[in-house]
């Protein structure tokens, strides 16, 4: 069984930790008739659950691969030490489990497409 995690930050303003519907809007995207919660959410601090927390209740509900995402915009400290620190963790106490880190949202088009967009909402900017 594989389970995704949306490894996200986490903030101490429950309004700015809305990383639930992303979550929910992937699995609607990957598996559009599944009811199971294959794609989690997890976050360094703030908030519950923690990603270790997630990546214990991920090998409890029987996966064997999991797959942690860092939300993240680039590849900070978190990115390249934090998450990566916790997964080794969990990989010398899940032997069994396959666990693959994705990059970050980092640059990528549709992201730029998405950030025009929102300044389009709000001024009169033309793209060609």
């Amino acid at each position: 069984m594989e389970i995704i995690i949306i490894a996200a930050h986490g903030s101490p303003s429950k309004e700015a930790s809305n990383v639930e519907d992303i979550a929910e809007r992937l699995h609607r995207m990957i598996h559009t008739e599944c009811n199971k919660d294959c794609v989690r959410i997890a976050y360094l601090q703030f908030n519950k659950p923690t990603i270790t927390d997630a990546i214990e209740r991920a090998v409890e509900d029987g996966a064997d691969k999991i797959i942690i995402h860092p939300f993240f915009l680039s590849s900070g400290i978190h990115v390249t030490e934090s998450i990566p620190k916790i997964i080794k963790e969990a990989e010398d106490i899940y032997p069994d489990v396959k666990f693959i880190y994705t990059e970050p949202l980092g640059f990528h088009n549709k992201l730029a497409e998405v950030v025009l967009e929102r300044i389009k909402t709000v001024t009169d900017i033309k793209s060609d």
